[in-house]
């Protein structure tokens, strides 16, 4: 048999499996293609939430532009000027350890320890404190279930007794006949149904979500710990050497950028509407407030002393590194011509920004996330970036001191004002319980309704 004959044979035998094999890879790519125009459609609808792309495109636009507009202003704040003899160079530096230094400063340092427990017992007393009539029953601008404290053991234990059922079979209840409660004392004070089960959920749903929590007091640890956290912390810093440097600028540099749009996102996702805007208001508000600090108390960091010594000058003109563009030159980023050239804070010691945007963060994963382990990391973002601010020389204790007050001045005054979080969780809530799934549902589960991932994207699952 010639070789022709051969290869003839061959290719009649094998052109039936290449065939087959053609055709389930496009029947395969076709699937593919359809699954992924599927997911297109079903990300958009999502995203819409039931809205025209109108309305979208203005909403989204708004929220882009607060945060294009907080980065010009940080951005431009060098290029405002500024007198050269408003740089406080040794406040700090003397302040800092007559603060926290209890050997060399006793009384100094103890009165510092004091007033950090001091304000954090007052900040609790007046805003950590759950009120029962505030907090559960007079939210604002609603007519929100109202149940009396004594007749609430009452509804729950005796919810089978209560119901009575018609001649229809429909279920109800009559507060005044089966609680022999006059009309004064009636129980139910909501024009929203007469439904035993709906007044019992609703209840369930504001019990849920107002009861005590162990982790909403984290700004108040945070700061009452403060202290002989940053001390000790402070002995870490020495000695130096590459596997720390590596450590404290993952910390610094993609930690810090990178962890603030992640929690964004897994707030949209997997959170009640509203949460990711109020969280964006509050990075946008205090990143205002810190840039307007730095305009007007501008402070050398620990690096110009170390490297000048507390005589020398500053001026905003000196071209002055404050050590960590030699990292990221070790690393090959050019991160360090963007920010520490072109837009160089060199003054900004206090507050610190990364401890005040990491300790923001950690309140809100702390209110938010039902996982401990994630409440802890983000305990350790904390952590870190504060000790890379000193291991760097960036910023003094203090600062870090500062950025955590800061936060948690951020943190409770938009906690607080009109009741903004709680307001959110209320309206989701109870779209839930009326069936308003537009209202009722986080990102995640529209993206993916009906399905056995829905449920992992519910915060009330």
């Amino acid at each position: 048999m010639s070789i022709k004959q051969l290869l003839r044979r061959s290719l009649i035998i094998i052109h039936p499996i290449i065939k087959r094999i053609f055709y389930r890879l496009l029947q395969f790519t076709i699937k593919f293609l359809n699954f992924i125009a599927f997911l297109n459609n079903k990300l958009i609808q999502a995203v819409l939430n039931e809205r025209t792309l109108k309305e979208f495109s203005k909403e989204f636009g708004v929220n882009f532009a607060f945060v294009l507009g907080c980065i010009l202003f940080t951005a431009s704040v060098n290029y405002i000027p500024r007198p050269t003899n408003q740089i406080f160079y040794k406040f700090l530096y003397r302040f800092d350890p007559y603060f926290f230094d209890i050997w060399q400063q006793p009384i100094g340092s103890i009165s510092g320890l004091i007033l950090t427990c001091l304000g954090a017992y007052l900040i609790n007393n007046f805003y950590y404190t759950p009120q029962l009539d505030d907090d559960l029953f007079n939210l604002p601008n609603h007519n929100y279930l109202q149940l009396k404290p004594l007749q609430i053991s009452t509804l729950l234990n005796n919810q089978s007794s209560r119901a009575s059922t018609s001649t229809s079979g429909s279920t109800t209840l009559s507060p005044s006949s089966d609680l022999n409660c006059t009309e004064e004392d009636e129980i139910f004070e909501s024009p929203i149904s007469s439904s035993p089960t709906e007044y019992y959920y609703n209840f369930k749903s504001l019990n849920d979500t107002y009861k005590p929590n162990k982790w909403n007091k984290i700004p108040i640890i945070l700061l009452c710990c403060a202290w002989v956290v940053l001390n000790i912390l402070y002995n870490f810093k020495l000695p130096i050497y590459k596997t720390k440097n590596i450590i404290a600028w993952i910390f610094h540099v993609p930690v810090h950028f990178i962890v603030p749009p992640m929690i964004g996102t897994w707030l949209y996702i997997w959170h009640a509407p509203g949460a990711f805007k109020v969280f964006t208001f509050c990075l946008g508000f205090q990143n205002f407030a810190l840039i307007l600090t730095y305009l007007i108390f501008p402070n050398a960091p620990p690096m110009f002393i170390k490297i000048y010594g507390d005589n020398k000058v500053p001026t905003f003109d000196m071209i002055y590194s404050d050590g960590q563009a030699s990292e990221d030159k070790k690393f090959s980023i050019f991160l360090h011509k963007a920010i520490y050239y072109a837009t160089p804070h060199k003054f900004a010691s206090f507050p610190s920004l990364h401890s005040a945007f990491a300790c923001l963060i950690c309140f809100f994963v702390c209110y938010y996330s039902k996982w401990s382990w994630f409440k802890l990391l983000s305990i350790i973002n904390v952590l870190g970036q504060w000790w890379a601010d000193l291991y760097f020389d960036h910023h003094w204790r203090i600062d870090s001191l500062a950025g955590l007050v800061y936060a948690i001045l951020t943190w409770t005054l938009l906690r607080n004002w009109n009741k903004s979080l709680s307001e959110i969780d209320f309206k989701f809530n109870k779209a839930r319980n009326n069936g308003d799934f537009i209202n009722g549902s986080t990102m995640g589960m529209r993206l993916f309704r009906n399905t056995k991932l829905q449920n992992l994207f519910d915060p009330l699952a």
